[in-house]
């Protein structure tokens, strides 16, 4: 085998394992309909001991659940799926 090829072979290999690796970091509607549960699920127990925050945490929730799914969004849950956790 050339070297010249050896090196293609290797560059085909590195631009499809970073092609893996981005597809793998997008927030899919799933992920972010998971963590919308999650953050839910949080919600119920912390309105009790916290409701400032949970209605902080609500409204923000429904802001991202009139937006189109992206990274950002993966984010913004678990922000608030974390601040949900902290308060209570």
């Amino acid at each position: 085998m050339s070297a010249l090829r050896a090196l293609r072979i290797l560059a085909f290999a590195l631009a499809v394992s970073a092609g893996s690796a981005s597809a793998m970091a997008a927030c899919t509607d799933a992920q972010a309909e998971a963590k919308m549960t999650e953050l839910t699920n949080l919600l119920g127990p912390l309105m009790t001991r916290n409701p400032t925050l949970t209605g902080t945490i609500a409204t923000e929730m429904q802001t991202l659940m009139l937006q189109p799914t992206t990274d950002e969004t993966c984010k913004t849950y678990d922000r608030l799926i974390a601040s949900a956790r902290a308060g209570r």
